[in-house]
């Protein structure tokens, strides 16, 4: 949108009544600018997020394909002698559950420095209750 002049309007709030009360949407007074801007910020952060997301997402679907096709194991065994084969799908679901609920925290703790260790701790949680899913089902 320009102006009558033809030029472009500067950085800062939206010209006209603003909804935040004068607190600028975008720009580097915005509250993410100021956070980005602060020490306290974390820039690892995203890198982190991307790393777990793009690793662990994909080898928590495989798990979950797994996991679907296991209950086929269960087709030629009578009850009582397949202790052993629901004790580890159930294992293997438990951990899989586990690894989707470490994943999704890691993904929302805030990006301040404080929580870099939480959030590396969450991933590599995260990261071994997937493999841990996965070693379970291979063990049918």
């Amino acid at each position: 949108m320009t102006r009558l002049d033809g030029t472009l309007p500067g950085p800062g709030p939206a010209p006209g009544p603003n909804p935040g009360h004068g607190v600028p949407t975008w720009g580097p007074d915005s509250p993410l600018g100021r956070l980005r801007d602060s020490p306290e910020y974390d820039p690892s952060a995203k890198w982190v997020r991307l790393g777990a997301a793009l690793l662990l997402v994909p080898l928590m679907l495989a798990d979950l394909m797994f996991l679907g096709l296991s209950p086929m194991a269960l087709d030629k065994c009578d009850p009582e002698a397949c202790a052993q084969i629901r004790g580890a799908i159930s294992t293997s679901g438990a951990a899989l559950s586990a690894a989707a609920a470490l994943l999704v925290a890691s993904l929302c703790l805030t990006s301040r420095r404080k929580r870099r260790a939480a959030r590396w701790w969450l991933v590599v949680g995260a990261a071994t209750a997937a493999v841990a899913s996965l070693g379970a089902l291979f063990t049918l």
